[in-house]
């Protein structure tokens, strides 16, 4: 990686990479579930403020940076820029963030509270069926999200079948503090996945241990990963696409090429990516 984050590493072919490292909310399921999380708070007894508040909070601190941001540097248009805007971000994420554990938003919240709201998740259509071929080929699969915890993940996934108890998966992802299975209204302290360059800073980890990285997501928070990765994929609908075309990243369709280039990402949806990276050896195991 050069002084700007970007990276110098080969182009990945059909060869299938050493891990997957994939986004939940949006690239995984059909709309986000952060939301879920505050509902499931609010199951346990009025809040006050509410969850709209710590909304409010975000999203002038968010406002105040990017005026900040486009007053010194000018419109985010280059791939330098972005990754420079996305350093900044990290005290907009902590402004909600602190407040939630200030005002103890979370505190008495439940995991059987959590759980129940898996339910409520709509996977995108697909995605199962890549990730049992990714179980069929010892393929790791890493769930990389800034989501508040991975509870309602794993109870959605381990519905199908999928559990890290199986080595089937695994996640990187906040989490809030629990004692004796009740909230205490915190986050745990051991992990902090706020931003896109946190995520970033994931995935080199991974990388350094385990090889070629495909990264799959939808959003801005994953532009730093996606241009990042041996292999970046954007969900075909993502809001990223738009950003993407902004800072002059090329983007092409994953179910054109064979050989992904390092400089370009690749849109499409699970049965794109599935044709992609599994075809020729699934061709092979029926010849076998």
């Amino acid at each position: 990686m050069d002084r700007h984050g970007i990276r110098a590493h080969s182009k990945l072919t059909r060869k299938l990479p050493s891990a997957f490292l994939i986004d939940w909310d949006e690239t995984i399921t059909k709309g986000d579930t952060i939301h879920l999380v505050a509902e499931a708070s609010n199951a346990t007894k009025k809040r006050d403020p509410p969850f709209e508040y710590y909304v409010s909070v975000y999203n002038r601190a968010y406002d105040d940076y990017k005026q900040e941001f486009l007053t010194k540097r000018g419109e985010v248009n280059s791939i330098e820029k972005e990754m420079d805007f996305q350093r900044g971000m990290k005290k907009v994420e902590m402004s909600s963030v602190n407040e939630l554990c200030k005002l103890k938003f979370f505190e008495g919240l439940t995991v059987q509270n959590l759980v129940a709201q898996s339910s409520k998740v709509s996977l995108r259509e697909n995605f199962l069926d890549f990730l049992g071929k990714c179980r069929l080929y010892n393929v790791p699969v890493i769930i990389l999200s800034v989501n508040w915890t991975k509870l309602i993940m794993e109870s959605v996934l381990r519905s199908h079948g999928f559990s890290e108890d199986s080595m089937d998966i695994q996640y990187i992802v906040n989490e809030l503090e629990f004692s004796g299975g009740v909230c205490t209204g915190v986050f745990d302290s051991s992990r902090s996945v706020r931003t896109g360059i946190d995520k970033l800073e994931y995935l080199v980890k991974v990388r350094s241990t385990l090889g070629d990285v495909c990264y799959i997501g939808d959003s801005s928070t994953d532009i730093p990963c996606l241009v990042n990765s041996d292999a970046g994929i954007v969900m075909e609908n993502g809001s990223a696409i738009k950003s993407l075309q902004k800072i002059n990243v090329s983007l092409s369709s994953l179910s054109q090429f064979d050989t992904l280039e390092k400089d370009v990402v690749y849109y499409g949806n699970w049965h794109d990516i599935s044709a992609h990276f599994f075809k020729n050896h699934l061709d092979t195991k029926k010849t076998d």
